[in-house]
């Protein structure tokens, strides 16, 4: 998964990926313009440490360890990132007080510094630009199946007023769902766009080409004789709730 984190002239995306065997991993940054990547073996990883860190004696799992424990906590205010780029590669380095390394009673930082290349604009657009359009793609859809449960939940309360009445509870009492609360300004943002039916070309073309998305479907619809407007009918008294009902009070 994607980790974001700042600088304090940037925003960034940070992504690790590991290898099959575990030993090995793929760093991979990106400030929303460029992405930069690298790859690292275990001996890298360790080669990286002593030369930065010549002070600390750790073992090679220790080495390793700890790098992976400094990622999962990213990102995390006992955790100093510092990042210089330039037109070809970036330099990251990782900053954590030492805790559980060799000489753990001497107050050392730990220290990593990761050199990444930056890569090509197709490594952008495969690892940033589409899985941002399929995340949107995903959220307008689970966003349309809420929208029709909420539907379907308002005509449910409805239907529980028009034949028991209203709840006594006023701490709980919901006015109908407003679907106009949820329109904004989509001239400069992806709303309402690649779920609407014009889309539906585009978006078979999209995921031809690269990948299909499979939000849940759950087929949420409101009914034919759900979608109408309604009016209360007591067909008999045992729809209708007396005051009282169910009590037995006792004679004085």
């Amino acid at each position: 998964m994607w980790k974001l984190f700042n600088d304090s002239e940037n925003v960034y995306m940070l992504q690790v990926q590991k290898k099959e065997n575990a030993s090995a991993c793929t760093v991979c940054i990106t400030d929303f313009t460029f992405i930069w990547e690298g790859e690292f073996s275990a001996a890298n990883l360790v080669d990286i440490f002593k030369e930065v860190n010549p002070l600390i004696s750790a073992t090679d799992e220790q080495v390793s360890r700890n790098f992976w424990e400094i990622l999962e906590i990213l990102p995390h205010n006992s955790i100093d990132i510092t990042v210089v780029t330039d037109d070809t590669k970036m330099a990251l380095t990782l900053k954590k007080k030492c805790t559980n390394l060799g000489n753990a009673s001497v107050d050392y930082d730990i220290v990593y510094k990761l050199t990444l290349m930056r890569a090509s604009a197709d490594k952008f657009k495969r690892s940033v630009t589409i899985p941002a359009m399929q995340t949107i793609y995903f959220l307008e859809k689970q966003q349309s199946v809420l929208l029709s449960l909420i539907k379907k939940k308002d005509r449910e309360l409805e239907e529980f007023r028009m034949e028991k009445g209203d709840i006594s509870r006023g701490d709980l009492k919901t006015d109908k769902f407003d679907t106009d609360l949820l329109k904004t300004d989509a001239n400069v943002r992806f709303l309402n766009l690649f779920t609407d039916e014009k889309s539906s070309k585009f978006w078979q073309k999209f995921s031809e080409l690269n990948g299909e998305v499979k939000p849940t479907d759950l087929h949420v619809e409101l009914e034919p004789w759900n979608s109408g407007p309604k009016r209360r009918i007591v067909h008999s008294s045992c729809n209708v709730i007396k005051k009282g009902s169910g009590v037995n009070y006792k004679k004085s």
